[in-house]
């Protein structure tokens, strides 16, 4: 008996799981949608830009919980969850692809600094 239950909670966790990963996409799809991305899964140049933008969107509050204030795991899980929506993907290339959603992300928000502090300096 013991060992059924056990088996049900593994298969209870691991369909969580597969919830939260298509809740995430969904919204990816949703958001990109919303910014008139035609095709979010495509392979277009420069998607990950996008999907730096789209980080940084998730991490100010805009994801399907409307957490204003998110771990650093949380924005990892939805960059991971929205590159695996992208054809041949697969889970090394999408670690790597976190590596350079990094830099664009790091990118974005440094111009966005020096605009603000280009705008505020006399």
């Amino acid at each position: 008996m013991g060992h059924s239950v056990a088996g049900e909670v593994a298969k209870s966790q691991a369909s969580q799981g597969l919830e939260t990963v298509r809740a995430r996409q969904a919204h990816f799809i949703k958001w990109c949608h919303a910014k008139h991305i035609v095709d979010p899964t495509g392979p277009e140049m420069g998607w990950q830009v996008v999907l730096a933008i789209y980080v940084k969107y998730v991490m100010t509050g805009v994801n399907y919980l409307n957490k204003s204030s998110v771990r650093s795991a949380m924005c990892k899980g939805y960059a991971l969850d929205a590159a695996r929506l992208h054809s041949g993907v697969t889970q090394v290339q999408s670690i790597s692809l976190i590596q350079d959603v990094r830099l664009e992300l790091l990118s974005i928000i440094w111009k966005e600094k020096r605009t603000l502090l280009n705008s505020v300096s006399p």
